[in-house]
């Protein structure tokens, strides 16, 4: 952190400037494609510690790999992404010093906040209406990427409406232009749009991208959608819907080792039918239901000694022990 903290210009921003080597641009100067020759020798090997591609590492997009034919992220300049990063991780560490009991909680917020206030005008392109990459030679950087205003959204950059819209406008199908996101990294994208309100949109892109690889008959995530040679056919790092499945859609909140209360708030309006089984710190929590016609039949089980204050669609809590069973309108 203390390195990161040393690199900021005199905006605040860190700035620290990685630059290409070897420039392969498209005619407009986005940078589609950067090739890679694999290094196979460990002098070699330290010689690409010079280049951008591999030092900011985001997302695969612009490295030359699987996506040779798809725009890449633009990672030169001061970049808006690294900056999203330094803001998540202040906050995270202010949590860690308040849970040890430190005194420096407060200075790394009103720090993180004020760096982020700095980024969000600094990135914010209003004529796209999204945050783009970076900026270089004090000028806006023209690429604009899922990844970066991900990052952005979740590093508090915008709220509420204007955080949704930069969320459907990174969603837009039908811009060529837009560095598009690998499995990897909607790890974060499903999160943030879980957390806009926009679960809806969440599971139609998880349905979208993530069912080439059932119906190729797969039984584990791949590396990228592709599927092909170049894979890792058995990839954790793409398993984002996952999450997205049994902690937005099924509902079932965390569960530390100790405690006695966990909230469930199923999204019965969402899928028709669920089976969830989540393994917590404190035992398995189960829950199902199926829809039909207005009334959802829900049931579940929780480990011996813990409550699940289960939130039901017509706005009220049922507490709920052992093997449960409950109705709501849906």
């Amino acid at each position: 952190m203390d390195w990161f903290l040393g690199q900021t210009n005199a905006e605040g921003l860190f700035a620290f400037d990685w630059e290409f080597r070897d420039q392969h641009l498209d005619e407009s100067g986005r940078p589609y494609v950067t090739p890679i020759e694999w290094v196979r020798r460990a002098e070699t090997a330290a010689d690409l510690l010079v280049s951008p591609t591999f030092n900011v590492f985001i997302d695969r997009p612009g490295m030359g790999w699987h996506n040779v034919e798809e725009p890449g992220i633009d990672r030169r300049g001061c970049n808006a992404a690294m900056n999203a990063l330094l803001v998540i991780a202040l906050r995270a560490l202010a949590e860690l010093e308040e849970a040890c009991g430190e005194a420096g909680a407060d200075e790394l917020r009103r720090r993180a906040g004020a760096l982020a206030a700095v980024a969000a005008r600094k990135f914010w392109n209003a004529r796209e209406g999204a945050f783009v990459d970076g900026v270089r030679g004090g000028c806006q950087l023209e690429q604009v990427s899922q990844q970066t205003n991900t990052w952005c959204v979740l590093a508090g950059f915008c709220s509420g409406e204007q955080a949704r819209a930069v969320l459907r406008r990174i969603l837009d199908g039908t811009d060529a232009k837009l560095a598009r996101s690998g499995p990897y990294f909607w790890t974060f994208m499903l999160p943030a749009l879980a957390g806009a309100g926009m679960l809806g949109e969440a599971l139609a892109e998880v349905e979208r991208l993530w069912w080439g690889m059932i119906e190729r008959d797969a039984t584990t995530s791949w590396e990228t959608f592709s599927g092909d040679e170049l894979d890792s056919l058995c990839h954790p790092w793409s398993c984002a819907p996952i999450e997205l499945l049994s902690r937005w859609v099924a509902g079932v909140g965390a569960l530390p080792s100790g405690a006695s209360v966990i909230e469930v708030r199923p999204q019965v309006g969402l899928v028709r039918s669920v089976r969830c089984r989540v393994m917590t710190c404190c035992g398995p929590v189960s829950i199902a239901w199926e829809r039909v016609t207005g009334q959802c039949e829900l049931s579940g089980s929780l480990p011996e000694g813990v409550t699940g204050r289960l939130h039901l669609p017509d706005v009220h809590i049922v507490e709920v022990q052992g093997n449960w069973q409950a109705a709501s309108l849906s």
